[in-house]
Order: structure tokens, then sequence, then C-alpha cells
């Protein structure tokens, strides 16, 4: 029996609107840290929270407490997009604060003897109006900034690990670790379990293993 071709239209139409409305879903969940204990009451604070939770999320690298550590380490290009990123949010957060003073100004000066009734309510109307939009440009901002963040953490580990007399693990267990106690040594005060430091491999012992092999390598002409 042949299916109706109207009902297998309606069908991929449906299928269609399910699909686009799944990746809208996806852009907003997206812009949401992972961590529901980190959730933020607006939109752009989980914006922001997304990306500030990244380090740590992955790899146990707490970004807030080792953040100029792993700024100064990290290559110029990626700190450049960093910042740049961040400009851009905050061009918008500053017009966005702007209009709400401008809105909150206007309206004060409604109450006031005689005011200029027709300029204070164009002075409340119109920034009213783009306060949303300054919000949602500020919102769609943080995605580039995301993305600078991720890289700076992605790129800016091996270095600060090396900084740092550490060597970056390849196990990604033994790396959350490692990250995990230089992490709480850097946040919280002294405390013997910090000991545990000693225990992992030390950029040091790689360069003094790496001079030993060089050592013990035969000469090229001795080699068949």
């Amino acid at each position: 029996m042949r299916a109706n071709p109207r009902i297998a239209r309606a069908a991929r139409k449906d299928r269609r609107r399910t699909a686009v409305q799944r990746a809208l879903l996806r852009e907003r969940l997206v812009r949401y840290p992972v961590d529901d204990a980190q959730l933020a009451p607006t939109k752009l604070g989980n914006a922001i929270r997304r990306f500030e939770e990244y380090g740590y999320d992955r790899f146990r690298l707490d970004t807030q407490v080792m953040w100029n550590e792993l700024t100064g380490n990290a290559p110029e290009q990626v700190r450049r997009q960093v910042n740049v990123a961040r400009a851009n949010v905050d061009f918008f957060v500053a017009l966005l604060y702007g209009h709400c003073a401008v809105v909150l100004c206007a309206a004060a000066a409604m109450t006031t003897a005689r005011p200029d009734v027709p300029l204070l309510l164009t002075a409340i109307g119109v920034p009213g109006l783009m306060i949303p939009v300054w919000c949602h440009a500020a919102v769609s901002a943080t995605d580039e900034w995301s993305a600078a963040v991720r890289a700076l953490v992605n790129t800016g580990r091996k270095p600060l690990a090396e900084s740092l007399g550490l060597l970056l693990p390849s196990d990604l267990a033994a790396e959350r670790n490692m990250w995990t106690l230089v992490s709480k040594m850097s946040r919280l005060p002294h405390h013997e379990r910090a000991a545990a430091l000693d225990n992992l491999p030390t950029a040091a012992a790689r360069r003094l293993n790496n001079a030993g092999w060089r050592q013990r390598r035969p000469p090229e002409h001795d080699v068949a």
C-alpha cells in the first residue's frame, strides 16, 4: 500500500522542525555551565560561568586561582585573543549599564518641578528598548570569549606545568590529580598532603634523563 504523499511531506517537515528545535536547544544549553551547582541567576552570568569552570571540569585546573600563572605562560597570540574577546563583551556590558543609568536618571527627572515630559519619555523609551538588545549582544559575544579561554587552557597547561617545575602527565587521570594538588596548594593554607607533589614527575628529571640518554647513545660513526 502506497503512503499518502501529503502525509509523507508532513512527516518530513515535522522531522526538520524537530531537528531545528534540537539545534536551537543545544545552542542555548552550550551557554550554561556543565555543573548545575555553578548556575548563575542571569543568562550573561551563566555564559561567563561556563568557561570559568572549563579548566576545572576537564583537567581539575582551577583557572580562577591560577589565572595569572596561566596567562603568564600561555602563547602571546592566545592571550591576545582572550583580551580582544573580553573587550567585546565589556563593550556591550558598558552599553547595557549606561542605558540603564540613562533610564533611571530620566525617570528621576520626571519627579522634578516642570519636567520636559516628551524629552524624558524619549530618554526612557529609546534606551529602555535597547537594553535587551545589548544584553543579547553581550551574551552572544561570550561565545568568542569562551573559545579563547578554552584555547588558553588547552595550550597553556604544558608551559604552566613546566614553569612550576612539573612534567605534564600523558595520562588524563594523572594530570587531573596533579592540577588538583597544584590548585589546592595555591588556594589553601599549607598542609602535609601537599608533599604528594614530590611524587609527581618533574621537568628537571626529564632533562636529566634526556641528558643521560644522550651520553649513553653511541656516536653515529659507531652505529652499523
